[in-house]
């Protein structure tokens, strides 16, 4: 079944444990900081551990456990993220779509623009580092 921005879906962890995500606009996903051993909790704040790009295909293995509408169509977007040409090695923001030329300076403290498998988010919320050599960035 195909995911609506804010949804929140779960993911059973190789420990046993539960993550939380909630669905935002441009592929991404908000992981919460609380994991669960119970299976009916949903999470019911905003506080997320990170937000990312998700394929396709790794989102249809979240399973849907509730929803909650983002309070303002501004909310709903990822947070800005970067990027750095490999040729130019210029930066770059990507923001809803667009992205504009940038120094490294503003780009300091966001997230790198990729798009994530489940491993990769697995491995991150589980505090295994070896994501940052393997997603697939823009």
């Amino acid at each position: 079944m195909r995911k609506r921005v804010g949804d929140i879906c779960r993911l059973k962890l190789p420990n046993g444990l539960y993550a939380f995500g909630r669905v935002f606009k441009d592929a991404a996903i908000g992981v919460y900081r609380q994991l669960s051993d119970d299976s009916s909790y949903v999470p019911n704040d905003d506080e997320y551990m990170f937000i990312v790009g998700i394929y396709n295909s790794s989102l249809r293995q979240w399973e849907k456990v509730g929803h909650k509408d983002f309070i303002s169509e501004e909310e709903s977007w990822p947070p800005p993220e970067y990027t750095v040409d490999p040729i130019t090695k210029r930066y770059s923001i990507y923001y809803k779509g667009v992205f504009t030329l940038s120094s490294y300076d503003e780009c300091k403290g966001l997230e790198e623009a990729a798009v994530w498998e489940n491993s990769h988010i697995i491995d991150r919320i589980m505090g295994n580092n070896k994501w940052q050599n393997d997603i697939h960035r823009h």
